[in-house]
């Protein structure tokens, strides 16, 4: 089935793209790896209406307020490749399946590690240091793009 858009991410900045596709009467998957970064925090702030509550009770009303939109299906899984196709992309996730959507938004939090550092520093495996140089590469282009 082709959708829409395919939100990869289902922590607070993909449901909130996905409640406003889902009013716009799109077909939305989001992808959910089960693994929001601020899980272990005891308060999230910065989300208008919900600010000081704990991460986990924010995301379960989400995920409530999401299923009055019959457009909007999460799925849990993690996005292990992508492809362009004619007309969109696909996406494959983890257990084989494949995706396919007209546009994609990113929307997954970054990884707190310190293991490509160690790496530079020349202790570990060279495909940890390009792991977290990518996602730090990818997370300062996204903070430049908020600028523009």
């Amino acid at each position: 089935m082709q959708h829409d858009v395919v939100i990869v991410g289902g922590a607070f900045a993909g449901l909130a793209a996905a409640t406003y596709l889902g009013r716009a009467r799109r077909s939305v998957l989001v992808i959910d790896a089960g693994n929001p970064r601020n899980r272990n925090a005891e308060e999230a702030h910065g989300y208008l209406g919900y600010d000081g509550r704990p991460p986990l009770t924010i995301l379960d009303a989400a995920h409530r307020q999401i299923a009055a939109y019959p457009g909007v299906r999460i799925v849990g899984g993690k996005a292990v490749g992508a492809a362009a196709l004619a007309g969109g992309f696909s996406v494959t996730l983890g257990d084989g399946d494949v995706v396919t959507w007209r546009k994609l938004i990113l929307a997954f939090g970054t990884v707190s590690q310190l293991g490509f550092l160690m790496v530079l520093l020349g202790f570990g495996d060279a495909n940890v240091a390009l792991a977290g140089i990518t996602m730090l590469v990818a997370h300062a282009m996204f903070k430049a793009s908020l600028c523009m």
